[in-house]
């Protein structure tokens, strides 16, 4: 599938419904497999060398109403404005979202809690 250039960077179509609208506050229920195959289809464009699933959904203890807490490496040449929009695409994809950008010089008490349970769910 080759990217198409548009004015805010690379495009790349999904195989998830893109049209599906999820409504604030809603969550959709996919498999690990369905997860890793919408952040493969997302991470590219958006510049993210590593994404990781941590919390109750990586650790198969969620419920319904459970939001998706991810630890995502970017690239090197991924703005803050870059991963925003990434952020969107999963929000539209996922609902209920909590993102984590890595920066490798931080390390603290709650990366050494969130290590335990962390799940790769794409790598470039």
């Amino acid at each position: 599938m080759n990217a198409r250039k548009t004015g805010f960077g690379p495009f790349r179509p999904c195989s998830y419904n893109a049209n599906a609208c999820i409504v604030m506050g809603e969550t959709r229920e996919c498999t690990f497999e369905e997860l890793c195959d919408i952040i493969a289809e997302l991470a590219p464009a958006y510049g993210m060398k590593r994404m990781y699933l941590f919390g109750p959904r990586a650790r198969g203890d969620s419920r319904p109403d459970s939001d998706y807490d991810f630890f995502a490496v970017p690239g090197d040449d991924c703005s803050l404005f870059t991963a925003s929009g990434f952020l969107l695409k999963l929000q539209n994809a996922l609902g209920d979202v909590d993102p984590v950008l890595d920066d490798p010089g931080e390390r603290n008490g709650f990366a050494d809690r969130m290590d335990r349970d962390l799940r790769l769910v794409y790598e470039s």
